[in-house]
C-alpha cells in the first residue's frame, strides 16, 4: 500500500515536541511513587516499570520490569550496580516525564487510534513517524493522522450523537490533563472547539455531539491536543497533539417544486404530500381530453454523494389511492454540486373524465435512516375534481374574492367537530356551508344567518380527507381537512 502524505502549510498549530528526561537522578530512593505533570497531585498508577542500566556488574547493558504495587514501585536493592540508570512506564498511555528525587512525573501521549462513531479517523498503523524515538514513548509522530485525499467520511445527521472513542485516553479526577478538540475549516478557520476534563470524559470516551452539531456538510481538520487544563502546555508534549482530515456527509435533501402546464402559461407550486392532492390548471382544453404538463424538480439540493433517484407516476383512484395505470418511470443521479434535478418537463397527463388523481414517488437510499426512503406527492386533473388550497396552510380557508377577512378551522385534524373561527371583518354576515368527500360527493350542508367569532359544527363521517366551500354571498373560501 502506497500512501502519499502532502504538507498542509501553516494552516495547522505547529508544536514543538519538549522531550521526556527518564534518567535517575540518584539510586538511593527506597521506592519511587507518580504524579502528574500538569497538577503535581499523586497518581495511583498500575501497570510496571522498566529499568534500565548502561552497565551492571558485567559491565553489560541491562534491563527488567517492576510491578507497580499500591501506586509506588521499590527497586533500590536492584539499583546499586546500576550505572546510567533510568525508568521506562508500562501503564497504558502515561509515560516519564522528568525523575526528580524519588518522584517520577508523568505525562500522558495520543494513539494514532482514534475513533468518531466506531469508524477509525486516520490510517492507524500506516502513520509515518515524523521523527526519531523518544526516551520510553517510541516512535515520534507530529504530523496528521491522514491528509485530505485520505481524508475520512463521517455520515453525521441532524441530532445524531456524535462520539469520540481514543484509543488509551486515561484522565483521572486527580490528573490536571484536558483534552482539547478544535475543528477548522482548511484554510484553519476554528468554526467548533472545547476542552474535556475528567468530568467530561468516561473511560476513553468522550461526547462531542454539541460540538458537530452546527457543522454543515463539508471537509474539516479536526485536531486533538492532551495537555494541561490550565494553561495548554506541559513540561513534556512528545505525542501529545493529533489532527486529520475529515469529511461530514449529512442527509441527501431538496426543496420539491412543480410546473404544470404549458409554456407562457406555466403554474409553480409547492406540491403537497397530502392525499387527494393539487388541483392542476386546465391548461389546454382539447375535448375530449384535458392535456397537461408537469413537471418535478428538486431546488437548493444537498447531495454529498451520489444518490440514485427512482421517480415514477401513476394514475391513482381518487379514493382508494390504488394504482390505476402507470403514466412513466425513470431513474436519475443526482451528484455533489448539483443544485437541482428534473423528472423531466415532458410528462404529459390527459383525462377524459370528469377528475383523474396522480401520485409521483420518488425512492432513494437516505445515509442517515440507512435505508430507502420514498417521498410521494398527489395531484388532480380535470374540471370536476374539488376545490384544492395552496399546501402551506391547511387550516386556513382561501378566498376566491377580494373579500377581506379570513377563516380557519382549527384544530386540524378534527373527530366529530368542526371549529371555524372568523376574523371580525366576517363577523355577522350570513353565510352557506358544504362538505365533499374526495370524489366531490357533498356530505353536509349547513347555513348561518349571522357569523360570530367562532362556529362549531358537527360532522359525523368516516375518517379521511374532506373538502369544504363557506360561501358568503357571492364570495368563498375553501380548503380541506383531515377527519380522524
Amino acid at each position: 500500500m502506497l500512501l502519499l502524505f502532502v504538507g498542509v502549510g501553516t494552516i495547522l498549530n505547529a508544536q514543538k515536541d519538549i522531550p521526556s528526561d527518564n534518567s535517575i537522578p540518584s539510586t538511593s530512593c527506597e521506592c519511587f511513587t507518580f504524579e502528574d505533570a500538569c497538577s503535581g497531585k499523586p497518581l495511583d498508577l498500575t501497570g510496571s516499570v522498566t529499568l534500565y542500566c548502561d552497565e551492571i556488574w558485567d559491565g553489560k547493558p541491562w534491563s527488567r520490569d517492576f510491578p507497580i504495587v499500591n501506586g509506588e514501585v521499590c527497586i533500590k536493592k536492584w539499583m546499586s550496580d546500576c550505572k546510567g540508570a533510568s525508568l521506562c512506564l508500562n501503564s497504558g498511555n502515561w509515560e516519564v516525564c522528568d525523575i526528580t528525587g524519588c518522584t517520577v512525573e508523568v505525562f500522558q501521549t495520543l494513539s494514532n487510534y482514534p475513533y468518531i462513531n466506531g469508524e477509525l479517523i486516520g490510517y492507524g498503523p500506516f502513520v509515518p513517524s515524523t521523527g526519531g524515538l523518544g526516551a520510553c514513548v517510541g516512535r515520534i509522530y507530529a504530523g496528521g493522522l491522514n491528509n485530505i485525499h485520505g481524508r475520512d467520511e463521517l455520515f453525521i445527521c441532524p441530532g445524531d450523537p456524535v462520539e469520540l472513542n481514543y484509543d488509551g485516553l486515561d484522565i483521572p479526577d486527580d490528573s490536571g490533563l484536558c483534552l482539547f478538540v478544535n475543528i477548522k475549516t482548511t484554510d484553519g478557520t476554528i468554526v467548533a472547539n472545547d476542552d474535556f476534563n475528567s468530568s467530561d470524559i468516561t473511560g476513553s470516551t468522550v461526547d462531542l455531539t454539541a460540538l458537530f452539531a452546527n457543522l454543515d456538510p463539508d471537509i474539516y481538520i479536526i485536531e486533538f491536543r492532551l495537555t494541561c487544563c490550565d494553561s495548554e502546555v506541559e513540561t513534556c508534549s512528545v505525542n501529545t497533539y493529533k489532527y486529520a482530515y475529515i469529511e461530514i456527509k449529512g442527509a441527501f435533501d431538496y426543496s420539491p417544486k412543480v410546473s404544470a402546464g404549458f409554456v407562457p402559461n406555466e403554474t409553480f407550486f409547492t406540491p403537497t404530500s397530502d392525499f387527494p392532492g393539487t388541483q392542476l390548471p386546465n391548461d389546454v382544453p382539447a375535448p375530449p381530453l384535458l392535456l397537461n404538463q408537469i413537471n418535478l424538480f428538486g431546488e437548493n439540493v444537498n447531495a454529498t454523494e451520489d444518490v440514485d433517484i427512482s421517480w415514477s407516476l401513476d394514475v391513482v383512484n381518487c379514493t382508494t389511492e390504488a394504482v390505476i395505470s402507470n403514466v412513466n418511470s425513470e431513474t436519475i443521479t443526482v451528484s455533489p454540486g448539483d443544485n437541482s434535478f428534473a423528472t423531466g418537463s415532458n410528462l404529459l397527463i390527459g383525462n377524459a373524465s370528469a377528475c383523474t388523481c396522480y401520485r409521483m414517488t420518488l425512492t432513494y437510499l437516505d445515509r442517515c435512516e440507512d435505508a430507502d426512503v420514498t417521498d410521494t406527492y398527489y395531484f388532480k386533473n380535470g374540471p370536476d375534481c374539488p376545490e384544492f388550497q395552496s399546501p402551506e396552510d391547511d387550516t386556513k380557508l382561501r378566498s376566491s374574492g377580494s373579500i377581506d377577512g379570513s377563516v380557519k378551522i382549527v384544530p386540524n385534524p378534527v373527530q366529530s367537530e368542526l371549529g371555524f373561527t372568523f376574523d371580525k371583518e366576517l363577523i355577522g354576515k350570513s353565510a352557506s356551508l358544504r362538505i365533499m368527500d374526495a370524489s366531490g360527493q357533498v356530505m353536509h350542508t349547513s347555513n348561518f344567518q349571522s357569523l360570530s367569532e367562532r362556529v362549531l359544527v358537527n360532522f359525523d363521517a368516516l375518517n379521511g380527507v374532506y373538502f369544504y366551500e363557506m360561501k358568503l354571498g357571492d364570495e368563498s373560501f375553501t380548503g380541506k381537512f383531515v377527519k380522524m
